[in-house]
Parts: structure tokens; sequence; C-alpha cells
């Protein structure tokens, strides 16, 4: 919906001055190019663009003056906070310098850049100008600036880059820091917070100085759900279950076979070990503020700390649960974690004159001497080389997920991602294509915990809201509902698995595992299969059971047993957007899937086996997702596949996608979180942190455990020993 209203005269005479007497990059002669563009009319445009939300568009007001942009406004949206605030901060007022809407987007932030600039072009065509003839590009430097004299250079400033950062300066090296993003932190500060056992902050702040996680637990637990290669007086010797039993750790008493690139038991310990110490550390030195300790679906290990504000609920409670969160109020835009995050790296700057960083400059190399790593070489926005001379270099750039090339090398297939898309492995292939670096389970699974169809709609589809969110809504129900088959569409090989046409999950276990948490089995890709009289039954009477995704959700689908008489249309408009795929016969709908025949065929007959109750299911069992009596559990099975070609009338199939918001494996490192090479030997002067080198903890062949944040608490521990070590070797 777009909205016009006229400038207000004084204020638009006022922005004129300023921006005729400011603006040295907008030449008024007849030979520029902005002399040749087709006038706009004078006035306040309030237009609209999609960013990064899948519900909410960003709604922008461009103010024209004498055919000048003057001025352009943020309004609603439903953008991530520190995301929009770093494009509001630094693309915005180079909009309005440039006067152009070819200025570069914020790295991080394309997608809220792109919003941006969609709808800036829209206020121009609505003024009665052209918007092509607004994208002019900023010039480029063609300079060299060479930095020398520092101890650390850090590269990436998230989380992990930061505590690095924090930790290098105050050890008293001088450091430098790069970021390729217009912000401090990085994917860090949109996450929850990192996992912390029994820091001494935490415990003084909420336990009255007692243990709030069983740390011997934990370890077994690890170790049983990695299959570690464990020396034999390493296992903890523990027991624990909650009072009733139901969260008993397994009982490993001897090592158990270790799949080749098991985690690195030393390195897990370090984590559980100085995560309490790390947590302790921000908050004591610089500032942070982290909540009340919770388990995320293991209340045994209560370990997860989520980065809070300043106002705090300190009411007592008896472990080992605890209410969350730990604070009466937060930023509903999480501005506040940026805010701790630039806070501490502005600190340990001021620990050394010399000491610096630079945002929106992009590492592209290491340089190497004598087999030493002797500094980095880096491109700023504008084009200008930076080469950083220093004795030791930290990478922390955040893993790959954002790398369509090394998805399709590690995964065979260019998953989909909810993350910072400043995450394309410049930490990872520099180390290997400059210093020799080794990998570490590099193939490991991502991290996911979301799923939703394969291309979720952010645009409007119909002006009619409640219609819009219709038949948005409706396609993510019926993949999700949980009563229904869905099927493998990508062979894993990496894992030993080929699962297409088969099921791969409990379909109805959205929480603790289900299609959410272990679509990484098929590749992240899959779909709900359903013959075409079933659908008709679900036109008519509703579904038996509908969903919204637990991320990226479009609102709220029907209710259940709600008919759905939009039904056959809303199909359509799906398979359009490529969401649904439609055949005659299961053995066309395999093809065109790319599923072989057989598998799916086989795994309809005995889905139906176990929607009829002739059969247990045997492979999932879903009868143990909840506490259903027997007449339930035969009701949860109640969406089969038709199998006669002729009664099902065709068949449909909707297709879904994991996003994914990180990889797991990287570099491989020792305990000093020095990078190895193909001999296991160290690299002078390189380190890895973060999810660069989080491989270490994980076993190749298993999934991203889910006791509840630990990419969080490996980023800030292994940056905040890194640093020290990092720090310490530039000394010698």
């Amino acid at each position: 919906m777009k909205h016009f209203q006229k400038a207000t005269t004084g204020i638009g005479i006022l922005l004129l001055g300023l921006v005729i007497f400011g603006f040295t990059a907008c030449p008024s002669g007849t030979d520029s190019p902005e002399s040749a563009r087709t006038p706009v009319s004078d006035g306040t445009y309030i237009t609209e663009g999609i960013g990064k939300s899948v519900t909410t568009p960003i709604t922008v007001s461009t103010t024209f003056v004498s055919n000048t942009l003057i001025d352009i406004s943020i309004g609603t949206n439903g953008e991530t906070g520190p995301i929009l605030d770093s494009v509001k901060t630094l693309m915005v007022p180079r909009i309005i310098e440039a006067q152009s809407i070819g200025v570069d987007s914020i790295a991080g932030a394309t997608l809220s850049s792109s919003g941006i600039k969609q709808a800036v072009a829209a206020a121009i065509d609505e003024a009665g100008g052209k918007s092509d003839e607004w994208y002019i590009s900023p010039p480029t430097s063609s300079k060299t600036v060479k930095l020398t004299g520092y101890d650390v250079i850090v590269v990436g400033l998230g989380g992990a880059g930061m505590s690095a950062y924090l930790k290098a300066a105050e050890e008293g090296a001088i450091v430098y820091g790069i970021e390729w993003g217009g912000k401090i932190g990085g994917n860090s500060a949109t996450a929850g917070g990192p996992m912390a056992v029994n820091s001494e902050y935490i415990k003084n702040l909420y336990t009255g100085g007692a243990d709030y996680a069983n740390r011997d637990a934990l370890l077994k637990e690890w170790y049983a759900d990695m299959e570690a290669d464990v020396p034999a007086d390493e296992i903890p010797a523990v027991s624990y279950a909650d009072a009733d039993n139901v969260y008993a750790v397994p009982d490993v008493t001897t090592k158990m076979p270790a799949y080749q690139g098991g985690p690195k038991w030393a390195l897990i310990k370090q984590l559980i070990d100085e995560s309490g110490a790390t947590v302790t550390w921000l908050a004591q030195q610089y500032n942070f503020h982290f909540a009340r300790p919770t388990g995320l679906g293991y209340p045994q290990y209560n370990i997860v700390t989520n980065y809070g504000n300043e106002q705090w609920d300190n009411t007592p409670a008896s472990p080992p649960y605890f209410p969350g969160p730990g604070y009466a109020s937060d930023d509903g835009d999480d501005l506040y974690k940026t805010t701790m995050f630039t806070r501490a790296i502005e600190n340990a700057k001021a620990k050394n004159s010399k000491n610096g960083y630079k945002l929106e400059l992009r590492a592209t190399g290491l340089i190497m001497s004598n087999g030493k790593v002797a500094g980095v070489k880096a491109a700023y926005r504008d084009g200008t080389i930076y080469e950083v001379y220093g004795k030791a270099v930290i990478l922390a750039t955040g893993g790959f997920i954002g790398s369509r090339n090394m998805k399709m090398t590690h995964f065979g297939t260019d998953l989909r991602e909810e993350a910072v898309h400043t995450d394309q492995g410049d930490g990872i292939t520099m180390a290997i294509n400059d210093a020799g670096a080794n990998t570490y389970n590099i193939t490991m699974p991502p991290m996911v915990h979301i799923a939703q169809v394969k291309n979720i709609v952010s645009d409007t589809l119909f002006a009619d809201s409640a219609k819009d969110t219709l038949y948005k809504t409706v396609p993510s129900s019926l993949l999700l509902k949980g009563d229904s088959l869905v099927v493998g569409l990508h062979a894993m090989p990496n894992y030993d698995l080929d699962l297409r046409g088969k099921r791969f999950s409990n379909e109805a276990s959205m929480m603790m595992g289900g299609i959410a948490f272990e679509n990484w089995k098929v590749g992240g890709y899959y779909a709900a299969i359903f013959s075409n009289d079933v659908l008709a039954d679900i036109k008519t009477k509703g579904a038996k059971f509908t969903s919204s995704p637990m991320f990226l959700g479009q609102g709220n689908p029907p209710g259940p047993d709600v008919p759905i008489p939009d039904l056959d249309d809303i199909l359509t408009v799906s398979e359009r957007r490529g969401n649904v795929v439609r055949a005659a016969t299961l053995e066309a709908l395999a093809d065109a899937l790319g599923v072989p025949a057989a598998n799916l065929k086989e795994t309809v007959r005995q889905y139906n086996a176990y929607v009829s109750g002739t059969e247990r299911d045997s492979e999932y069992d879903k009868s143990n997702t909840l506490d259903f009596s027997d007449f339930q559990i035969k009701n949860f099975y109640t969406t089969n596949v038709t199998e006669d070609n002729v009664t099902a009338g065709g068949y449909t199939a909707i297709l879904g996608a994991g996003y994914y918001y990180g990889t797991c494996g990287g570099l491989d490192i020792d305990e000093d979180m020095q990078v190895l090479d193909k001999d296991k030997a160290k690299i002078p002067g390189l380190y890895a942190v973060g999810q660069d080198s989080m491989g270490v903890l994980f076993n190749a062949k298993k999934a991203y455990v889910g006791y509840g944040a630990a990419a969080q608490g490996w980023a800030i521990t292994s940056g905040r020993l890194a640093g020290a070590n990092a720090a310490t070797e530039a000394k010698k």
C-alpha cells in the first residue's frame, strides 16, 4: 500500500539548504547524471519494500524537494533490529549523499538494504521520476593502505572475534580488528546467549553461590551423544536423573566406537570448564548482562544464560529449575546486545592508542612469511586495499552457511540459511589456500531448528490481509501438521544416509526432534505427500490437525476441522511459487520429486498401515510423541495416502526446506585454538575460533547437540582463550 503527502514547506526549504550546501558529490551542471534525470515532484512518499521479514514489509518515508532526495525515514517493519540499525546509520545517509540508490548494500544486512532501496525506488516512480535513472554507482578507490606494528589481528568481530579482541588487548597486545559487516556482533548479536556451566557471576546473582548445572553429567551425555573415543579414565563416573527418572544419563562405562573425525575430548572439556569463567569475565570486566540460567529441552542442564537487559528480576528460585527469562524486560529489537558488544570493543580499543578496528572491511587473504602468518589482506567497501601486518591472526568469520559453493562442496546441496550472509567461509578458505590448513569435520550437519515451505513468500499476494495470510499459512500448516506423511528428497552420502522417498523423523514432534531438527538427514529438503481425495476432504471438512512453524511463521492458519474452500486455488498459487508438485500417479510424483519410485510407494504402503492401525510405527513411534491414549494415538495417524491412482484422483506434494543458522565443521585446531596443517603441526601465528573451528566438538556423522547455546558458548569461550594465547605468542 502506498500513500502520498506533500512536504511541509518550511522543513523542505531548510533541508534543501542543507543538501545544496553539503552535497559536493551531486554536481548541478548539465553534464551530470543527475541533471539528465526525469524530474520528481516535491513531497513525502510513503512506500514499502520487502526485506528479511517474511510477514512485514519495510515502510519507508522518502522526501523530495527541488528534484533532490533530502530525507529517508524508516517506519514499521519486521526486520531484525541490530541488522536494520546498521542500514539506517550507514546506507541511508550514503543514498542521500550520493543521490543514488546504486550505493552498496551493507554487508550482513543485504536483505534489509534491498528492502529500503525497493521502497525508495517506488517513491521515485510515484513522484513522477524513473527509478532506473537513480542507480549511479559511487566511484571506487585504487589505493592501497599498509598498517604495521600489530601483535594480533582479529578477522571478524562477531561474538568469537569480539572476545578474542578483548582478551588480546587485555593481555597487552596491540590489536587490530577487521569486520566485513556494518556493525559489531555478527550473528551473536541476534543469538539468545551462550552456554555457561556454573559461572561464579551467575551463581552469585541467582543461586546463592550454589552450582546450577551438573558438570559431570553434561560431559558424560555429550560423550554418549557424540560417540566419542575417550580415554577410559576420562569418562565421568556419575549418575544423574531428575525426580521422575525421565532424563537419566546413559550408562556409559566403556569406550564407544568413534567415527573418523570424532570430537576432540580435551576441547569439549575445555569448553564446559571455561564457559562459566567466560561469562563471569564478560560480566565483571565489560559490563555484560546475563539472564537466569535455563535448559532448552534438557532441564537437568540449566546452562543457557541469555544476554539480558539492565533491568533484573532477582526473584529467588530453587535449583535445578529456574524461571526464565531472568530479566524484567528487554529491547524487542535486540539492540542492547549490539550495544554491549560495541561498548566492550571500544573499551578494549582504548587500552592502547594504536589499537583499532574497521567495519565494512572484508579480509581476502593471509600474508605469509617463511611459513608464518605475517598479516591479512582486506578490501574496504570503496575498493581500497588494506594490508595489515601483525605477529598473530585469529580467524573468526562465522563459518560458511552463506556460501553456496562451500555448501555444494561439503553437503552436496545448497541449504537454505537463516543467518547473517557475511558467513561466507572467508577464514576457512584463507587458512586452507594461504597457510595449508587442515579441516576438521567440515562435512558434519549444520545447525537447524527451523522447518518451513521451500520458498517462503515475503511479498504481498492479496490486498486483503486475511486472504493474504490464508494463502501463505495453509501450505505451511499442511506440510507441518504432524499427522501427514513427510519424506526426504536428498541423499546425504557424507552421513551414509539415503532417505529419498522415505520418512526421516517423527513428523509430530516439533520440539524434541521432528522435521525442524532432523531435516539435516535429508539435506534440508522434504515433502508432505497427499492424495487428492484426501485434500478434497480437507477442503470441505478442514484438517484434523494444524500447525505453524516455530520460526519464520506467517500468521495463524485455519484451526482444526475448519473448511478451506480456497484450497484448490491456494495450492495452484503455491505451485507457481515452487512449493507444490502435482502428478497423476505415485510413480510420476516420485519422478517429479527426484526420488526412487519404489521407495515412495513402499513408504506410502507402510505409513497407511500405521494409519489403519494394522502395524505399529517401529520407525519413529509417533505414539511416544505425547501421552496419548490408544484412541488418540490412532487418530494421530489420520492422514493416509490413497494408493489406488483412480480413487486418489492424483497426488500433491508440498515442498519444504530446513533453514540453517550456522555450520559446525571448519578448521582443525589444538587446545590452544591454534590452526593445524595437514600433518597436524601448528601453523605459527594462526588461530581459529567460533564456527570457523567448532567441528572439534562434534562427530562428523551426528547432529549438533541440543543442550542449548553450545555454539554461542564456544564462540565467546574459544575467542577468549585464543586472544590470550595469541597475545602470548606475539610477545615471544
